[in-house]
């Protein structure tokens, strides 16, 4: 998992119980680290919106594509975006 805040991964430990220790756990930003493995899944439930500027947005899209398997899958979520 990569650009979660800490208490959510605990929380997530916590649930899971015995089964947390079959989950590889990573503490990361997508755009200041490069995980050295490929993901199958991909699943961001509204982290894509959070980067402010194009470069911050490409990193992120460049380390989907070197992350992601061939036959990988990517599940999307994004916030609505708001009236000023």
């Amino acid at each position: 998992m990569l650009d979660i805040p800490v208490a959510a991964l605990e929380q997530a430990r916590q649930r899971l119980g015995k089964r947390a220790s079959s989950v590889e756990w990573c503490e990361a930003s997508v755009t200041k680290n490069d995980p050295t493995r490929q993901f199958g899944l991909w699943h961001d439930r509204a982290v894509f919106h959070s980067p402010t500027n194009k470069g911050d947005r490409q990193k992120y899209v460049e380390a989907l594509k070197r992350r992601l398997t061939d036959d990988g899958y990517v599940i999307l979520a994004t916030l609505p975006l708001m009236d000023p």
